[in-house]
């Protein structure tokens, strides 16, 4: 018996995307996978001190920006839009963790107002207003894709014994702005489906960071595959939402965590 052949299009070579959050640990994974793929890639953060040898004169650009100043965060969206000439895909990536707070580098206290505030406007109002930047644009092509990028940790609370006399923890407002950004994907998704514009998330787990010995033991230990992800296990997944095949795909949590969550 023949089988008939797939029709799926995987293929992103005419994608135009926007990459906000593409120079920390999965950013630069992002940027770097991507950068022979895509049409075009504008990459925006603080800084692109890990993907300078990605970025050229011909397909990817990178914007410095800070999220935390609003209007020029918007400005530096149009901007990049108008450098490709339109945009099909936004990925939300942008995330302000404990190891990367501009006030405490070690550990956040989720009693200090200043640090709440400081990792919502990043995490989560970063997401909203790039969302909120393109949507207008890709309603009037009647196309486009926002991939949302959460974590595990917006779906089941971290463990906090794990994090016990480590240098980082997993701050009350992480968990509250990656909860948040899930509830947005459903709330775009279902509004903007009939307008042509997929919305959807991935909520990566566990990723290996050089995390102390100690860490990721106790992480092993919660895990059913008794192991942290790699940071390049959610770059066939990202391209499968980019690509024209997942066209009925929408609103949807992709949860990739090696299991963690599901116990």
């Amino acid at each position: 018996m023949a089988y008939k052949q797939s029709s799926m299009n995987f293929n992103i070579s005419n994608k135009k995307v926007l990459l906000i959050g593409g120079n920390g640990l999965l950013g630069a994974e992002y940027t770097s996978y991507l950068s022979d793929k895509v049409k075009y890639l504008s990459v925006l953060d603080l800084s692109s001190n890990n993907i300078n040898k990605y970025i050229n004169d011909e397909n990817i650009t990178f914007f410095k920006c800070n999220i935390l100043e609003r209007k020029k965060f918007v400005k530096k969206i149009n901007t990049a839009i108008s450098k490709m000439k339109g945009v099909d895909v936004l990925i939300n990536n942008a995330a302000l963790t404990s190891e990367f707070s501009l006030k405490n580098r070690s550990i956040f206290n989720e009693f200090d107002y200043e640090t709440w505030d400081e990792s919502i406007k990043v995490t989560l109002y970063g997401s909203y207003l790039a969302s909120i930047a393109v949507i207008p644009s890709m309603v009037k092509l009647k196309k486009g894709q926002i991939i949302n990028v959460a974590s595990h940790y917006g779906v089941v609370s971290p463990n906090h014994n794990i994090y016990k006399g480590e240098n980082f923890n997993c701050p009350l407002s992480y968990s509250v702005a990656k909860t948040a950004i899930i509830g947005m994907t459903k709330w775009l998704a279902t509004k903007y489906a009939d307008k042509g514009i997929r919305v959807n998330c991935i909520s990566p787990g566990g990723v290996e960071n050089k995390q102390s010995k100690t860490f990721i033991k106790k992480y092993k230990a919660l895990n059913p595959m008794k192991r942290m992800a790699r940071k390049s296990e959610f770059n066939e997944l990202l391209h499968y939402l980019i690509s024209d095949s997942s066209e009925y795909v929408i609103g949807h949590n992709f949860i990739v965590d090696g299991g963690a969550s599901v116990w």
